[in-house]
Order: structure tokens, then C-alpha cells, then sequence
């Protein structure tokens, strides 16, 4: 098969069913393995984004909190500012008042992802989601290119993300 395979059982674009690893902002991950995701936490963030836990499809109780894991995935080990996320998901409104609305949403993504919900960090204004042993159909052998990714959202692309996805 070609391709990394969707939680959905679709196809994903690109050809990262050989397995490997990468880095995202110096962050080691895996990518694909065996043309499709395996065991473990599975991200992908072709077309429109999917995350599975041990093959099984995560829902989450709002787009706002899925959204904000695959720009936390972006962000690697340098993460983002709390106040870049607010603006980008909330542009009208002030980070002061948007930083409930973001704890509530990484509340709802560590609730989704259950026994993987450590990964989620906040310390001192930047939130960092680790991506040690996580599978991500991200591809290595070309960059990221900001058409292929996150395809029907709606948001502002945090400015630490514009430099790395072209």
C-alpha cells in the first residue's frame, strides 16, 4: 500500500509506508510504519488531520482542541506561545481572556488521549506536546508543504509555524 493509511481506512498523501523516523524542531519521531499506523499513538497531519490510539480512531469534544495537538505536533520541542495559539484560533479576542478557552481546550485533548495525556506541557507562557515514540505520517524525504496539511480549517498558522511549513 501506498501511502500512510487513515484511521478512516483512506489513504494519506505521500509515500511513507517504509517506516522511519524524523525530527520536527528536533523532536525524534516515527513515521508510518508498514504503510499504516501500528500500535501506540498514530498522528497524522495530511489532508485534514487524524489521531489514533493503539488503531483506534480519538475523537475529541471540540475541533478547537484537535486543532490546537496538530499545531502542538508542529511545534515539536520548542512548542508555542500560548498567547501565538489564542491568536490563531481566537483572533478577536485578547489572550487575556483567551487563556481560559485554551486551558479548556488542552484539558479536552489530554481527556482524549487518555493515558497519553502527559505528552500535553505547559510551562511558563509555551505549551509543548512530546512527541518521543509517537507516529506521525509527516514526511521526511520532503518538507512540509502547508497546502498538503490541515486541509479545511479554519485559523491563522501561528507565526513560530509559518518558517517551517512552506
Amino acid at each position: 500500500m501506498s501511502g500512510a493509511e487513515q484511521p478512516d481506512g483512506g489513504e494519506g498523501v505521500g509515500d511513507h509506508g517504509g517506516g522511519g523516523s524524523g525530527e520536527i524542531s528536533g523532536t525524534r519521531y516515527r513515521v508510518g510504519e508498514e504503510g499504516g499506523r501500528g500500535e501506540g499513538l498514530w498522528i497524522s497531519l495530511v489532508g485534514r488531520g487524524s489521531v489514533a490510539i493503539d488503531r483506534q480512531p480519538v475523537s475529541f469534544a471540540t475541533r478547537h482542541a484537535e486543532l490546537i495537538l496538530y499545531l502542538l505536533v508542529l511545534g515539536g520541542d520548542e512548542g508555542l506561545r500560548r498567547d501565538e495559539l489564542i491568536a490563531s484560533l481566537w483572533p478577536e479576542v485578547d489572550p487575556i481572556e483567551g487563556r481560559p478557552r485554551l486551558r479548556t481546550a488542552l484539558w479536552q485533548i489530554r481527556r482524549a488521549l487518555g493515558g497519553h495525556a502527559w505528552r500535553v506541557e505547559r510551562e511558563r507562557g509555551v505549551v509543548r506536546f512530546s512527541l518521543d515514540g509517537v507516529t506521525v505520517d509527516l514526511g521526511i524525504v520532503a518538507p512540509v508543504v502547508g497546502t498538503t496539511i490541515l486541509v479545511g480549517w479554519n485559523f491563522r498558522m501561528p507565526p513560530a509555524l509559518l518558517e517551517r511549513v512552506a
